[in-house]
């Protein structure tokens, strides 16, 4: 006879397997409760590994080594405050938002790295040189939280 709808398969014969449920990221909220799979890790942290790269090879530039060394001697802010500034294409109200600083304290340091380190800001050739300095100095002191991406 024809077989029915609760039939049993023919002796010899497994029923098809069922699809499996790929599996989800957890929502945002319970994410870090779990850890994160080593190619996210690694993909997470790739920038700080390749700026540490470069620090080994004597990549920074010699305004910006003074300005690290500016910012060393006087617990300065001057480095993240420059990177920033580029990495907000050098929108005043962005920076001081990204480093909850006031525009003043911001319009200040902009300045000092202008005047007294000789920084040509104004000449976009020049942004990357600066940008890539400053993202090494910064990796190599272990500020690397505006590095690392969700």
């Amino acid at each position: 006879g024809a077989a029915g709808p609760l039939s049993v398969p023919p002796v010899g014969r497994r029923p098809a397997p069922r699809p499996r449920r790929t599996a989800r990221r957890p929502p945002r909220r319970l994410r870090s409760r779990f850890p994160a799979s080593p190619a996210e890790t690694a993909d997470k942290y790739s920038l700080i590994i390749s700026l540490n790269n470069l620090a080994e090879d004597g990549i920074c530039t010699n305004e910006i080594t003074a300005l690290k060394e500016y910012d060393r001697k006087n617990s300065g802010e001057l480095i993240k405050t420059l990177y920033t500034y580029l990495c907000c294409h050098r929108s005043l109200n962005e920076t001081c938002e990204r480093l909850f600083t006031h525009r003043n304290t911001v319009l200040y340091r902009i300045r000092k790295i202008k005047e007294d380190f000789g920084l040509d800001l104004d000449a976009p050739e020049k942004h990357l040189k600066y940008l890539l300095s400053a993202a090494v100095i910064l990796a190599k002191n272990g500020e690397t939280e505006m590095f690392v991406t969700d």
